[in-house]
Formats: C-alpha cells, structure tokens, sequence
C-alpha cells in the first residue's frame, strides 16, 4: 500500500477517506473472525499515515487534519452539449440510469419505454453503444465522462455509493437513491441524502422490477439545487498544496 511504502521511504504520506476498509470489514460479524488479523493489519497501516482527511459523508468520524465536503471529479462538457450529442430534444427529459460502475442485469427495459417523453441514458447496460426507442445504452467504458451525464440529467437513479452520491450532490441533480442494505456505509449515505440532496428512495426489490416509474414522475418534477458548498476535491488540493508548498 501507498501508506506503507511512504513510511519505508521516509516521505510524507495523506490518507483520504470517507471510511476504511478495517471498519468496513468489521461491520459483518460472521466473517470478521476469519480475517481479524488482516482487519488488524489494515488498521496498523492506517494510523501510520501523517496526515488524514475525512470526506463527508464520514462513516467513522475520527480525528483528522482536515473534513471535506463531498469529493467528486468535476464536469467537464456543458449539459446541452452533452444532451446534443446523445440525440436528445430540449423538450424530453434526461434520466440517467447508473451503478457506479457495477455491471447491472436491467429487465425492464420494456416498461421503460412506455414514457415516450422520457429519455433514459443506462450507464453500463450494454456492450456497446446502442439506441433503442427511448433508451441510450452507454458500456461502461465509453466517450461520455460519467459526472457530465450526472450534470447533463434531469434525475439520475442509482444504488447509494459514494461516488454516485458525491457526483449527484456536487452537480445538484435530483435523485432516485437505491439503498444497499448489506453494505456498512449505507446508512450514513443515506442519512446524508436525506438531509442535503432533493430526490426520493426507491427500494432495491421496487427498482428491479421496473415499478418505480411513478416515484419517477415525482422525481421530475423536482428542480435541480445549485451547490452551495465547493468540491471537496478542492479542498484536499488547497491542503495538500500547502503541505509541498
């Protein structure tokens, strides 16, 4: 690890998290016993780091150098131009539909075209790129930077991770959240959405059967919110600048 090799090397190293990976493990408690000693190396390397910054939303909050609001990568095409460039009218809604890039298998792609009005742009849900009625489907390696068609949307449906969570929050878009419930830092994401970003829950076992096309139709009708907080990707550069300035 990065951490351990500054340490060998006698260089400055920064830990940047918004949880880690001991923590993570410890949250399933019938398989933590199996790996305790890895649990226990992981927090070793860790706490060695000389400077640690949290960003929210912090799942463990602990002493740090720094907290951040929520880092993302930045946008960098124009929404219009992105929607130029998928083929979709100034009149039809943009939904991006996206997993944070896990590959999903979607099977109801059928109800999704009934709303004619509605363009759905499914990040990772084909091979190649492909339209079909009223769905573009990107792979997941494809030309379109994915936080430009999070600012491009309209509402963006996806499972609560940070990267999603951090993109929709700094772009200010409205969104359809999927908790995960087996996974440790979905309660503290989700808490965050409720609490700073506009949109609605819709239940994993609702999403995958394609019956959540009315929540849909409320998320729409909700405006985006321009961010009032800057990029904690900023943040972390400013203090790591002056850390080498």
């Amino acid at each position: 690890m990065g951490i351990q090799v500054a340490h060998e090397a006698g260089m400055p190293s920064v830990l940047v998290e918004n949880f880690t990976w001991d923590w993570i493990y410890q949250r399933y408690p019938n398989f933590n016993q199996q790996i305790q000693n890895h649990i226990d190396y992981l927090r070793s390397l860790f706490e060695i780091a000389d400077y640690h910054i949290q960003t929210e939303p912090i799942c463990n909050n602990r002493n740090s150098d720094l907290t951040t609001f929520p880092v993302s990568r930045k946008w960098k095409t124009p929404g219009q131009k992105i929607r130029n460039m998928l083929g979709i009218a100034a009149e039809s809604k943009m939904v991006l539909i996206s997993f944070g890039g896990i590959p999903e298998q979607i099977t109801f792609f059928d109800r999704l075209t009934t709303l004619e009005d509605v363009r759905f742009v499914v990040a990772g849900g084909t091979d190649s790129f492909k339209i079909e009625k009223n769905l573009i489907l990107l792979p997941h390696r494809s030309d379109y930077f994915h936080p430009d068609l999070v600012k491009a949307a309209d509402a963006v449906i996806g499972k609560v991770g940070y990267s999603t969570v951090a993109e929709v929050y700094n772009a200010g878009t409205p969104f359809g959240y999927i908790p995960r419930p087996n996974s440790p830092e979905t309660p503290r994401l989700v808490e965050f959405i409720k609490q700073n970003m506009v949109g609605f829950v819709i239940e994993e076992s609702i999403f995958r059967k394609g019956d959540w096309l009315t929540i849909l139709r409320e998320i729409l009708r909700i405006s985006p919110i321009k961010p009032i907080t800057p990029n904690g990707a900023d943040q972390v550069a400013r203090f790591i600048y002056k850390l080498l300035d």
